[in-house]
């Protein structure tokens, strides 16, 4: 309908006259000035808008730089914490470790004190024994005893690292010669040393030592 009414441009009904009073020309001059007015203000007001926009940009913009910055400073922090708090785990260990060696020491340095004040009590006893013309104990002999043996083995045990020092013969792989202090009796005269067991040169130090005594 409204088709047939309108679509027509040659239709003359299709005109509506507009009722009211059109302004004067200078009521539309205020109008426009009114107008031209409103619309400076707001430019102004967009212009200020784009101001901030762009101040907010710039701050935005700092601050992000900011934030990463701080994110890489935290990272370098953590990492650096972390490496901090492995030399302390480290350490730690380290000072328990050094606190039980010390508890050991002192415990063998306890141990050797009484070993001492006991080898004192032994030598002051046997110097009264000895001093009163009385033959020693069967403990007291007994200690001698084992005393004589720890020297006569740390004594073999010096012979044989010796002997484990001296040269090897590169064809047979044999210790071939050793020095003839611990090889032969002082008052015997051999022209050439003899090549003999680590378990010879024990007995030859030990005879040695009993002749000596």
């Amino acid at each position: 309908k409204l088709e047939e009414n309108y679509g027509d441009a040659t239709n003359e009904s299709r005109k509506q006259e507009m009722g009211g009073k059109d302004p004067s020309p200078p009521e539309l001059l205020k109008r426009i000035e009114k107008i031209e007015a409103e619309l400076m203000q707001k430019e102004q007001r967009l212009l200020k808008i784009d101001f901030l926009c762009e101040s907010i940009s710039d701050l935005t913009d700092r601050m992000r730089a900011v934030v990463e910055s701080g994110r890489q400073e935290m990272l370098l922090f953590a990492r650096r914490s972390n490496e901090l708090q492995r030399e302390i785990n480290h350490k730690t260990q380290e000072i328990r470790a050094l606190f039980a060696e010390l508890s050991m020491k002192q415990a063998l340095a306890i141990k050797l004190q009484q070993e001492i004040r006991d080898k004192e009590q032994s030598v002051m006893t046997a110097s009264l024994t000895i001093s009163q013309g009385l033959s020693p104990s069967t403990a007291q002999k007994d200690g001698w005893k084992i005393l004589e043996s720890e020297e006569i083995q740390k004594a073999a045990a010096e012979v044989s690292q010796s002997f484990q020092s001296q040269p090897i013969n590169k064809r047979t792989g044999i210790h071939c010669e050793i020095s003839s202090t611990f090889c032969y009796f002082p008052w015997v005269d051999l022209p050439l040393p003899l090549p003999f067991s680590c378990t010879a040169m024990q007995a030859a130090v030990h005879f040695s030592k009993c002749c000596t005594a």
